[in-house]
């Protein structure tokens, strides 16, 4: 999150809430290896403005673009050119993922109200669990907010990883250790979803 207002410029956000990183850091993020490679469905969350830097990500981390989730806000924030009413979520895979496509709302349209800033929509949750069947445990988010029930959740404000981490990711030391180095930053507008076979 580069984009600083100049002093006294208050017709954009101000100072990012939480720690953010740099490109080049969240670029050498240990996704693909974190990622079932024998099928896994990564959800990259990113704000207008950073669209060009998430599909430079996904190239880094080895991931396959597939298609762009739209979140249609119903009430519009800041922007530099345009008011933001809109945020995407990129849709990656690694390997053969298993999808569910069956039932309602399974579309690139996500209309829900915004809520706190950078916190994303229950109704995300709810399509990314209902599209990709995982085990317990099996779905990981970066950059986590609060912990979610049956998730791996890493964030600079929850508990530490080994406190979360199933036991897969706890014989994987290698995983871990790198979900640890992870967890200790938040990005602007980028929140980051890993789905194992189920």
């Amino acid at each position: 999150y580069d984009r600083r207002p100049a002093a006294g410029d208050f017709s954009r956000r101000g100072v990012c809430p939480y720690p953010s990183m740099p490109l080049d850091e969240i670029k050498a993020l240990p996704v693909s290896r974190l990622a079932d490679p024998r099928g896994a469905v990564v959800f990259l969350w990113v704000t207008c403005s950073h669209l060009p830097d998430a599909f430079e990500v996904f190239r880094a981390w080895g991931i396959q673009y597939r298609t762009t989730l739209t979140w249609l806000k119903t009430k519009a924030g800041c922007g530099d050119y345009l008011r933001v009413a809109t945020e995407h979520c990129l849709l990656g895979t690694v390997g053969r993922p298993v999808l569910d496509l069956t039932g309602p709302g399974k579309t690139t349209a996500l209309h829900a109200p915004a809520a706190d800033h950078s916190t994303k929509p229950q109704e995300f949750f709810t399509l990314a669990e209902a599209l990709v069947p995982a085990p317990e445990g099996g779905r990981l988010e970066m950059f986590a907010r609060r912990p979610r029930p049956g998730w791996v959740c890493w964030g600079a404000g929850l508990p530490p990883v080994d406190a979360q981490a199933d036991a897969g990711a706890q014989a994987n030391g290698q995983a871990a250790a790198n979900g640890k180095a992870a967890a200790n930053g938040h990005t602007a507008g980028r929140d980051t979803f890993a789905f194992g076979r189920g």
